[in-house]
């Protein structure tokens, strides 16, 4: 059907909306295509920006025709239902249809369709363009030119490659796990988890040191001494040891040079290496059960002597006679004896 036949004055401006929902369309398909390779070089990161151009140029004037051609171009019954909607209640489309017929009908109805075609104003012929059509070309070029100026300024290193950007992103999601493991040595236990698996800068369950009989905790390998511990933002590896010391029945340290027996009073040694003040007898008034009359390192009254003096009364008297005892070279102690006294008394 040749398209100039019945509306010649009105089918200029139906034409030019045909063409311009056309070039609506392939602008949105060149701008999405323009948005597509700019996003690929940005990421590669490669300088393509005039490549990005030519993108959208080449693809808006391809699309725009094939859009033209196969969905926009007008012909008479197009354009007969386009005026119609004007007021004139489908006469024209009647007249279009009925063209190859000569019967006295439709010869009558040809001409009362072009008399009311007369009364059209082409003024009253606007160009109308569907809101989706513009909605589509308005968003795919914000795209489309948003990212070929983001990949321009990447090219010219104002902003960071996509590449780069991908790579902190990734580093960002990775999880990184820790270990905190806690041991003990010989006397205790820890109580428990021993061996947690931790996201990177998270805190540690707590975990507690517990002596066995016989021991006491003494501090962790890192330096704190109190049992329960919590680690908070453990960022590395990190292991701790649970150190604990023996203790006698009577909670006395052992008898190691680290404390006194809970009867030991200060003194020196007799001629057998023996303590004075510790003998055997019974009858000796220094070896008495009475715990007043002991210097044990963990007894209440162990600064007392005799229930009388107080040890520390009497402390840097036998500080002063023990270190004249091991200048004397005519004592007769011999190296382990001397080395016994200064633990005891706290001589350096």
């Amino acid at each position: 059907m040749k398209e100039n036949k019945f509306f010649p004055k009105q089918q200029s401006k139906l034409k030019n909306e045909a063409i311009l929902r056309a070039l609506l369309c392939g602008l949105a398909v060149g701008f999405g295509a323009n948005f597509i390779v700019s996003l690929i070089f940005w990421l590669l990161p490669a300088n393509g920006l005039w490549i990005c151009l030519a993108v959208l140029v080449i693809a808006t004037a391809v699309a725009t025709p094939i859009f033209y051609i196969k969905r926009f171009r007008t012909n008479d019954t197009m354009n007969a239902r386009r005026i119609d909607r004007l007021g004139l209640e489908e006469r024209l489309i009647t007249m279009v249809e009925l063209e190859d017929n000569d019967s006295f009908i439709a010869q009558a109805q040809r001409r009362d369709a072009q008399a009311a075609l007369e009364t059209v104003d082409n003024r009253q012929l606007k160009i109308k363009i569907s809101k989706a059509v513009v909605a589509a070309a308005l968003i795919c070029g914000i795209f489309g030119l948003g990212m070929t100026v983001v990949n321009g300024l990447a090219e010219s290193g104002l902003l960071p490659g996509g590449d780069k950007l991908l790579e902190n992103f990734v580093k960002e999601q990775k999880t990184v796990y820790v270990m905190a493991n806690y041991l003990a040595e010989d006397g205790g236990y820890i109580e428990g988890d021993v061996a947690q698996i931790l996201v990177q800068g998270t805190d540690a369950q707590t975990v507690t040191a517990v002596a066995d009989d016989g021991y006491m905790f003494k501090c962790w390998s890192d330096g704190k001494t109190e049992p329960t511990r919590t680690d908070l933002t453990v960022m590395e590896d990190v292991t701790f040891t649970a150190i604990f010391i023996e203790v006698d029945d009577d909670g006395a340290l052992d008898d190691d040079g680290q404390g006194d027996k809970p009867n030991d009073a200060p003194g020196g040694k007799d001629d057998q290496g023996n303590d004075e003040g510790d003998s055997d007898d019974p009858k000796d008034p220094d070896n008495s059960d009475d715990s007043s009359s002991g210097g044990g390192a963990w007894d209440p009254n162990n600064k007392i002597i005799n229930g009388e003096i107080y040890y520390r009364d009497v402390l840097e008297e036998y500080q002063d006679a023990a270190e004249e005892l091991l200048q004397d070279p005519e004592s007769g102690l011999t190296e382990e004896e001397k080395e016994l006294i200064k633990k005891y008394l706290g001589i350096v």
